[in-house]
């Protein structure tokens, strides 16, 4: 009767062991999961910025120059993954003889690219593609010969921008894109700049 007792206790122990071990694996992969999912649902809401460095700016009649700005952005995510909203782009850039003012106000699309497979962790870098098509403008003045001459290019703009996003947590990611953006008016505007902020989901 002892040996069986013995080997009923034995098994028992055994039993509870790999139950706790199982639990504490799921919890783990549970803790995962929940760490690197990616908050691109429906309803969910982006707010973020861009800081603009190293533009270069082509444009009829000026030398190439580099500026710096701050473009502010909201979205409302109306499909998973998919989100629409406005993006805001202020940026001042010169030199010794020149200046030049960039602005627009531009509603977007953004895509990301996750998969939505509930079995397996997202990573926390994302890929996505942002464009859009709104009103913008670029006033220049360049000083030549004592006298100065003024450029204003105001009217349609479009941009496009693929870019990453490393998702620190739930709700804060940093970013990195690449971005032109294209300005009508006389003369036109070609901009080519290097984006970096971060966003915020909520």
């Amino acid at each position: 009767m002892k040996p069986f007792i013995l080997l009923l206790t034995v098994l028992l122990s055994s039993a509870q062991l790999l139950m706790a071990q199982e639990n504490e694996e799921d919890t783990v992969q549970q803790n995962q999961k929940e760490a690197l999912r990616i908050p691109t649902r429906f309803g969910n809401y982006l707010v973020g910025a861009n800081l603009v460095f190293a533009n270069a700016t082509f444009q009829k009649g000026f030398d190439a120059s580099y500026n710096a700005g701050i473009e502010p952005k909201v979205a409302l995510f109306i499909l998973p993954n998919i989100a629409l909203g406005l993006n805001l782009d202020f940026s001042v850039q010169g030199n010794k003889s020149s200046q030049t003012i960039n602005y627009s106000a531009t509603p977007f699309t953004r895509i990301y690219f996750s998969h939505n497979n509930s079995e397996k962790p997202l990573r926390p870098l994302q890929f996505f593609v942002e464009a859009g098509i709104g009103y913008g403008g670029t006033n220049s003045w360049y000083e030549s010969n004592g006298s100065t001459i003024k450029a204003q290019s105001n009217g349609f703009s479009m941009y496009g921008m693929p870019g990453i996003d490393y998702f620190l947590n739930k709700h804060i990611a940093t970013e990195l894109g690449l971005e032109y953006h294209y300005i009508g008016g006389i003369p036109k505007a070609h901009v080519i700049g290097l984006n970096i902020g971060f966003q915020i989901f909520l």
